[in-house]
C-alpha cells in the first residue's frame, strides 16, 4: 500500500509557504530548500503523521535508499511547487546530515531544491 496522499502533500507545501524572505515579492519571496530540510520540517510539525510513514526521514545516502526527502524530491509535483536540480555545480559542497557527519557532493550527484510558487 502506497502511504503518499494528499494529506501529505498538503502539508508539505504549507511548510514551503512559510519560508519566506521578505525582502522580496512574489516568487522570490519564497526561500528554496532541500528535500531533505522539507522532510525534517515535516517530521518536526506533524509527528502523529510522520509515525504512520513506514520510512525514515532521509538524510546521508538518501538516494540509495527509501526515504521521505526521496519521495519528496519524486512526488511533490504541484503547480505551487518549483522544483529546481543541479548538477556538477555543487561539487565540492559541503552538506552536513543529521548524524553530523559531512560529506562531499560528488559530481555525479545532484542536488534538489523546492520552494513555494504562488
Amino acid at each position: 500500500m502506497d502511504w503518499w496522499n494528499d494529506e501529505i502533500k498538503n502539508n508539505l507545501i504549507t511548510i514551503l509557504q512559510s519560508i519566506r524572505d521578505d525582502r522580496y515579492e512574489g516568487v522570490r519571496h519564497y526561500k528554496f530548500i532541500t528535500a531533505y530540510q522539507l522532510a525534517i520540517a515535516f517530521a518536526q510539525n506533524y509527528p502523529e503523521e510522520f509515525q504512520n510513514i513506514p520510512v525514515e526521514v532521509g538524510g546521508k545516502n538518501t538516494g540509495v535508499h527509501r526515504s521521505l526527502a526521496k519521495r519528496i524530491t519524486q512526488s511533490l509535483i504541484d503547480e505551487h511547487v518549483q522544483i529546481a536540480t543541479w548538477a556538477d555545480d555543487f561539487v565540492g559542497l559541503r552538506i552536513t546530515f543529521k548524524d553530523d557527519d559531512a560529506s562531499v557532493i560528488p559530481s555525479t550527484d545532484y542536488l534538489t531544491l523546492l520552494r513555494y510558487q504562488p
